[in-house]
């Protein structure tokens, strides 16, 4: 029998990505502004930020986004909280849907929130520490960067606005199915106990082994909570701790590359430049002269 395709409305699809960003303001910093042909959401990861939109101002806080109609003109002033981390992604839609999403703060349920979060970690796979770079004009793939994470991120962005668009219709999401509550907490508590661990020991001083033994569990164990929670492995993680630390200390300008390396435990400088290089795709002193001719000094 000859079979009829349906063909989906695509509703929401992305025909572009134009760029993708990761910052952390300290408070009162403020973004003057500006315009540009495509859609711009942007999501508050921790602390808020009042958002402008044609002269609309908007407050967003943690777990809300905002999407940005193409030709609005947009500003952003960080809140008074100690720190405010913003994921925004600018992309191109013919969708006409969309404008019912504009101009108004949406808060992301748990599903919606997972699906931020991926986009966060293939975006710092796609295109590593630029993430922080303001004159990004050009997403570029880093060397080795995952097969195919660009398609990623636009798949996983088409999902959120649709899911965004159905609960402005106000059809609810069923719940996803998840591992019983008790289980889940108790595999987040120990990867949190873990991260802790991590993260006051950048220094370097600490193994595979230290770490089980901090929060009681052993290697194997360990290494599958990681990878469910994380899509990790333990120190990965670590290591990419470390590195995230080391970009805050250059990004500061008040140390230099030895003085980092030194701060961080690393055994050499060639040592250190070597693992940033593999990791995040450029060398300590390249990031640095990227974050110095592009990022302007916040108040």
């Amino acid at each position: 029998m000859p079979y009829r395709p349906w063909f989906p409305e695509r509703i929401a699809r992305v025909d572009a990505l134009y760029s993708l960003h990761y910052f952390s303001f300290r408070p009162g910093y403020v973004y003057p502004g500006e315009r540009h042909p495509f859609w711009e959401l942007v999501y508050a990861d921790m602390g808020g930020a009042t958002l402008g939109d044609d002269g609309l101002e908007i407050p967003i806080g943690p777990g809300q986004c905002l999407i940005h109609a193409p030709n609005a003109f947009h500003t952003i002033r960080a809140n008074l909280s100690p720190e405010t981390n913003l994921f925004v992604v600018s992309f191109g839609s013919d969708s006409t849907a969309l404008r019912a999403l504009a101009r108004r703060p949406i808060s992301l349920n748990t599903e919606c929130g997972r699906i931020v979060r991926r986009m966060v970690l293939e975006a710092d796979g796609f295109c590593g520490p630029v993430l922080d770079i303001t004159a990004q004009e050009a997403l570029v793939p880093m060397p080795g960067a995952p097969y195919g994470s660009g398609e990623l991120i636009a798949l996983h962005l088409e999902t959120l606005l649709l899911l965004l668009l159905r609960q402005a219709h106000g059809e609810a999401e069923p719940p996803p199915k998840r591992a019983p509550v008790t289980e889940q907490q108790e595999m987040l508590s120990l990867v949190a106990a873990a991260e802790a661990f991590m993260r006051g020991h950048l220094d370097g001083s600490i193994r595979l082994d230290d770490i089980c033994k901090h929060i009681g569990v052993g290697r194997t164990t360990l290494k599958r909570l990681f990878r469910q929670c994380l899509n990790s492995g333990v120190m990965e993680h670590y290591q990419s701790l470390r590195l995230k630390e080391a970009c805050r200390h250059l990004r500061s300008g008040r140390v230099n590359v030895s003085q980092v390396a030194y701060e961080l435990g690393y055994s050499s400088l060639p040592a250190f430049s070597r693992q940033f290089r593999r990791m995040l795709g450029i060398t300590p002193r390249e990031y640095t002269l990227l974050v110095n001719d592009s990022v302007p000094r916040r108040p």
